[in-house]
């Protein structure tokens, strides 16, 4: 899936207002239709309006928007089409990276063969697709973990 501007409608002032009176107006949670909570006190100012007035948001917009799109479509063409590397490298890349003290708990997990191709655009996965019956110490562990997060 690629992803062109012209296949969405910018925001502007009144469509802003129109979507902010229809959460106002609706017995319904309409947030997460329109992306709005409610109408911003900072519309009040004479001079700033939030539409235009706001810079992008770094963290949703890129790290946890588009990047993760990129970098599943930058691994499907290196692994898939190219053949750069394999997705058992890769993941050994990953578990064997170091991370530093501060991250080392927090660095991403292996990617598993049905995520990567997937037909969705998103890296992230469920416990349970990161481990295969190996009795390997590493999915010992994956399954021990999901025993516990199950039973929460």
């Amino acid at each position: 899936m690629q992803f062109n501007e012209d296949d969405f409608q910018l925001r502007t002032r009144g469509g802003y207002n129109n979507n902010c009176t229809a959460i106002e107006n609706s017995d319904a949670d309409m947030t997460g239709v329109y992306g709005i909570n409610h109408r911003s006190i900072l519309n009040q100012s004479r001079y700033f309006h939030v539409i235009g007035g706001l810079p992008g948001d770094a963290m949703h917009d890129v790290l946890e928007g588009v990047l993760q799109y990129e970098t599943k479509k930058f691994l499907k063409y290196a692994i898939n089409e190219q053949s750069y590397f394999s997705l058992e490298q890769l993941n050994q890349w990953i578990q064997h990276f170091d991370f530093g003290y501060a991250d080392s708990s927090n660095g991403p997990s292996p990617i598993a063969d049905q995520t990567l191709n997937s037909t969705t655009n998103s890296l992230k996965q469920k416990v349970n697709v990161l481990y295969n019956d190996n009795d390997d110490e590493y999915s010992a562990k994956i399954r021990k973990s999901n025993g516990v997060l199950q039973n929460v």
